[in-house]
């Protein structure tokens, strides 16, 4: 993938080996708690429960540049995880299941400002005359206040799944993904709407044969079309480097946004060996 994103003598890349420069970075602190309960149900069935609180101070996050698909990593005085984890797992006969879910609260703690200059609001307030407080047009910046999510992390993650025994060594199964909305890079003071979150199901089958595993994943079943993550672009970098790109309906808010695709329907077969 490296080869072919720098493949353009015009637009070169800086590569990791490049990366030689101290950075001002401070070590990142983490105060961190958590407690749960794990316990049986009946023979073979388990449930568990977790919470968890994480303080950081110093944490490092990346913040949008003015380049396309460029950014830098800053520290931020303070920030917090905080959330549970609930999850069940059996078997039955011929049955395995499985279902886990992830309740997470990632927010700042601290009045915090962060370069977006292709954010849609700080162009309407800056270039327009309009007003925001959380905007300021000196820097053009946007301002993220103590409860602000962080962008990137869905508030609810879920996976539950089942696996069936159909013969001695074959089993059949299929898992269901949800992931929630998340906000964009560029966006840590949720002003904008956030990329949408997604379901996903995903099918497999494997077949023992004393120490060999033959194996079939299908991801993505109904080979839905979704985005994984997002930041700000401005329309003459993304015109720039693609000129067939058609002219969108509102630029000022809808082409700023450049959406990470997720991986479609996609088959892998394979085979395992165990020493």
């Amino acid at each position: 993938q490296v080869e072919i994103t720098c493949s353009n003598p015009n637009e070169p890349c800086r590569l990791p080996s490049a990366f030689v420069q101290d950075p001002p970075l401070k070590q990142v602190v983490a105060k961190t708690q958590e407690v749960g309960l794990k316990s049986s149900i009946i023979s073979n069935l388990y449930w568990y429960i977790s919470l968890f609180n994480s303080e950081l101070k110093n944490d490092i996050l990346p913040v949008a540049s003015g380049s396309l698909g460029q950014v830098f990593f800053k520290n931020v005085n303070k920030t917090r995880r905080r959330g549970a984890e609930i999850g069940l797992e059996g078997k039955m006969g011929k049955v395995e299941f499985f279902a886990g879910y992830t309740l997470l609260n990632a927010e700042f703690r601290t009045e915090e400002f962060f370069s977006s200059p292709n954010h849609p609001i700080v162009r309407e307030v800056c270039d327009e005359g309009g007003e925001n407080p959380k905007v300021n047009c000196n820097l053009r910046a946007i301002i993220a206040q103590p409860g602000d999510k962080i962008p990137g992390l869905p508030k609810h993650s879920l996976k539950v799944g089942i696996n069936y025994e159909l013969l001695k060594g074959l089993s059949v199964g299929a898992n269901v993904l949800y992931t929630s909305g998340i906000f964009l890079i560029g966006d840590e003071a949720n002003l904008d709407k956030k990329v949408k979150g997604y379901t996903l199901l995903n099918l497999n089958v494997s077949y023992y044969i004393g120490k060999l595993t033959l194996f079939a994943r299908l991801d993505n079943l109904f080979d839905k079309k979704y985005e994984t993550t997002g930041r700000y672009v401005s329309l003459e970098d993304a015109a720039r480097l693609n000129p067939i790109l058609p002219i969108p309906i509102d630029p000022k808010r809808d082409s700023s946004r450049a959406l990470a695709p997720g991986m479609p329907r996609s088959l892998l077969v394979g085979l395992s060996y165990t020493f």
